[in-house]
């Protein structure tokens, strides 16, 4: 329905990885127009279970800033829990103040080390 209504940019799926992961394949997914974030988590888990944590039926949105309002509201209507934890912007994805890497050297890591080793 959010998609449908065009309040959603894009969403990943949290699993292989945790959050952390799908925030950064999201981030670098399109080569040509990769997109930083600045992410601020709360919570009461350890760092490691909050950032990689692979529990399921988590998805990380990207939405229309102008229509955050109707997001939310969609959301509460059918009972799914949504919270705003970051905004897009930069060259960079900080998460708290634990995690800061510049998107150059994510796309590095992510597609181009099976290449390097196999060299």
């Amino acid at each position: 329905e959010a998609i449908r209504n065009g309040l959603i940019k894009s969403a990943h799926d949290v699993s292989e990885g945790g959050l952390a992961v799908a925030i950064a394949e999201s981030c670098i997914a399109d080569r040509e127009k990769m997109i930083g974030a600045i992410i601020a988590l709360n919570g009461k888990l350890r760092k490691d279970a909050l950032y990689f944590g692979e529990s399921q039926s988590r998805v990380i949105l990207s939405a229309v800033p102008e229509r955050k309002g109707s997001l939310m509201q969609l959301a509460a209507s059918m009972n799914v829990p949504l919270e705003q934890i970051g905004t897009v912007g930069g060259k960079s994805i900080k998460i708290n103040s634990d995690i800061d890497v510049e998107l150059a050297v994510l796309e590095d890591a992510f597609f181009d080390s099976i290449g390097k080793v196999m060299a």
